[in-house]
């Protein structure tokens, strides 16, 4: 997904905006804390941080739990010393999100195959 972030953050509507963009693994004394797939940080004090999931079926409502343990872990204020930012949240997997996890409009955007061809 990396050779395709600027395509993905023009179908999100925001590829004007993109500053910087990649894989982003955070550790603490050699320990994993956090690994996001792909993260941009945008000039409008926004940090997009997007989960892709390759599931063979939509993506269930358990990934939300996995993602703000994610966003607790990492500690996003310091390592992009943005004093006021909004934290946007994606998910990218084949065949997208179910209907429950829909409902519940954790994500602010949600692409499937569907979106990208």
């Amino acid at each position: 997904c990396i050779k395709n972030a600027i395509y993905l953050a023009d179908k999100m509507g925001f590829s004007s905006q993109v500053v910087k963009y990649g894989g982003l693994l955070v550790r603490d004394r050699n320990q994993m804390m956090a690994q996001f797939d792909l993260v941009y940080e945008r000039n409008d004090n926004v940090i997009t941080l997007c989960e892709i999931k390759w599931a063979k079926a939509p993506v269930e409502i358990s990934v939300i739990s996995e993602i703000e343990s994610k966003i607790a872990r990492s500690k996003l204020a310091s390592l992009y010393n943005i004093e006021n930012f909004t934290v946007e949240k994606v998910l990218i997997s084949p065949l997208g999100a179910s209907a429950t996890l829909k409902k519940t409009r954790y994500f602010n955007h949600i692409i499937s195959i569907d979106d990208i061809l």
